[in-house]
């Protein structure tokens, strides 16, 4: 019964959750969310500052929505490393790139784009729905 309540956001979990406070961060978590942070880092601001990105928008016909993206990317990846220390901006921000590279799924499928190039946007969504899943099992212990 312990478990499934803990798998479920047990009150402990909800009492670690909301206070803001340097804890030790389990390497699991840490090390994928750092990684995950840095390619988002990255990728945002190509998004917004590189010509290759705009024609990438252009041939997805989503050019409208270029600096949009990068600015998300950017947040979210701040949000992913500032949630480090608060983790509902954890979680927010993981959920948020998750969907993210969910969309670009569509978008690359929709296109039907080689493989490999869809696999950055697949790999990162399931880092990030991992991260944001993984963070309410091993907060708790």
């Amino acid at each position: 019964m312990a478990v499934s309540f803990r798998l479920l956001g047990g009150l402990s979990l909800y009492k670690k959750m909301f206070r803001c406070e340097a804890r030790s961060i389990e390497p699991v978590i840490l090390y994928p969310a750092f990684l995950s942070a840095v390619a988002f880092l990255i990728y945002g601001f190509l998004c917004v500052f590189t010509s290759h990105m705009r024609d990438e928008f252009e041939r997805f016909g989503m050019a409208r929505f270029r600096l949009l993206t990068g600015a998300l990317e950017i947040l979210g990846a701040t949000g992913t490393l500032v949630g480090l220390f608060w983790m509902p901006l954890f979680i927010f921000s993981t959920l948020g790139l998750g969907t993210l590279m969910l969309l670009g799924l569509i978008t690359r499928i929709r296109l039907k784009d080689p493989v490999l190039q869809m696999l950055p946007a697949f790999v990162l969504m399931l880092v990030n729905y991992f991260l944001a899943g993984a963070v309410s099992i091993f907060s708790d212990q």
